[in-house]
Order: C-alpha cells, then structure tokens, then sequence
C-alpha cells in the first residue's frame, strides 16, 4: 500500500524526517493513554528489578517511570498499532520494502522531568541494522512546554558522528556545523518519521501533566529480517556487563 507522495519521499530524503499529521485517530491515541495509565498502575510490572522499567529524576528529586521499553507484549492495542498498516505502508515507502519492528517503546515523560541529550539513535554494534528508522507516535498534545522532539534537518547527511565502539554517545552541537534545530510540535495522532543518523534532542516537561508517546524503530526487511529478539537479549547482556546483577533482574514480566 503506497501512503507516501513523491514530494514527502523527497522532503525525509533531503530532511531526514518526515511529520504526517493525523496519521491516526484520536480516539486511538485515547486508548493509548489509558493503556499508560494501566500499565503504570499495575504493580506487579512496575518494579525496580525490571529492566524494562526505566526510571527519571525530577525537579524535586522524586524517582518517577519514565518509559517502558519493550511494551507491545504488555498491550494488545499497542501492538496493534506497532502493526498498523498505514505506518508499515509510510515504512515501506520510506525503505523500499517492508520494515520490521526492532524496538518498541512508550515514554511517559513525566511531569517537571527533564529531557533526552542531544543524539543519533543509530549504535555502532557491528550487525546493527543500518536502515533503522524511528516512528514517534504522539498519543498526547506534543509541545515545546512539555519537552517536544527536536531535530535538526539535514544533519543525517553527516554520517554517524560518534566512536564505533558500540556504545550509545551524546553529540556535540559543535559537531553539527551549525545546523539549526527544529522544534516538532504534534497533536494526538501526527506521527513523526526519521532517519538513525538524524541528530535530535528533547526539552524538559514544564507541566503538570506526564506526556505519553509511543516510540518504535524499525529495520528493513532485507536488512537482518526480525531482529526484536536479538536486540533486547544483547542490550540485557550489554547491561549486566556493566551492572553485576546483585539479584534476580529481567526484561520481562
């Protein structure tokens, strides 16, 4: 199914990302956030001994669930949408072929929490998929109050600015030459498309309110196939090499 014009294949080609407004419905988006509130709730997935609970600081000093990563097992709706048609078609047109979910995420963005450092979310892992694309999914109102993406057009052109050494590295701005950001503002249900190597970063959440958004990548087909398994299992084993586990820690439920 073709989803995507020539002019907004050519805009990510030059740009490295690719905003589609109303790409899905708001009650949709609806559902995802009641899904965040059930899943935030459920205290016997929110634990500190699982890894796939991630954990912000705020203002005050209080330890909050900042995102949950990966979550399609946890929500049938999420995984739906995971596999959503419109977005595998804007996938295929953007890679050529069909796209396979490598990494799956929902970020709460919680209230007075800060933001994502300035970064390519391609890692230098040897077999790491280089046609990695990442699909941000606005399920709340996405504005620079609450911290929104932003990204900086063109800079995927720069290659990977980072040591190969397979670890995850925060960007100098200095190395992006002067390139000037551009703040994404999204309403519920605009989903935002962009390349591995797009450098882009996040303000804080300045509200009162926490900023539910779901964010996925996805690889080429061609490109290692289903490759979700193998990524979380190596980012587990990457972890406990750098945590000596002192008790039992998971993934997974």
């Amino acid at each position: 199914m073709t989803v995507l014009s020539p002019a907004q294949l050519e805009k990510y080609n030059s740009q490295g990302f690719l905003v589609c407004t109303e790409m899905l419905s708001v009650k949709t988006m609806d559902r995802v956030i009641s899904e965040a509130k059930r899943l935030s709730g459920d205290e016997q997935l929110i634990k500190e001994a699982n890894l796939r609970c991630q954990y912000e600081q705020n203002q005050r000093g209080d330890v909050l669930l900042n995102a949950l990563d990966p979550v399609v097992d946890l929500s049938e709706e999420i995984k739906a949408i995971a596999s959503d048609p419109v977005i595998r078609g804007a996938l295929a047109d953007l890679l050529g072929e069909p796209a396979c979910l490598l990494r799956d995420r929902l970020i709460f963005k919680p209230p007075t929490t800060g933001g994502y450092c300035l970064r390519q979310d391609y890692i230098a892992w040897p077999d790491f998929p280089t046609t990695c694309t990442l699909v941000l999914i606005a399920a709340d109102l996405s504005i620079q109050e609450n911290g929104c993406i932003e990204v900086f057009p063109g800079g995927h052109k720069m290659g990977y600015l980072s040591p190969r050494d397979g670890c995850e590295h925060r960007v100098d701005a200095a190395q992006l030459g002067g390139l000037q950001g551009e703040l994404i503002e999204m309403f519920p249900g605009d989903v935002l498309f962009f390349h591995c190597l797009l450098p882009h970063q996040s303000g804080p959440n300045l509200t009162q309110v926490q900023r539910p958004h779901l964010y996925f990548s996805y690889n080429a087909l061609s490109d290692g196939g289903d490759q979700r398994e193998h990524h979380y299992n190596r980012q587990m084993t990457r972890y406990f090499q750098d945590h000596p586990p002192s008790g039992p820690l998971k993934f997974f439920r």
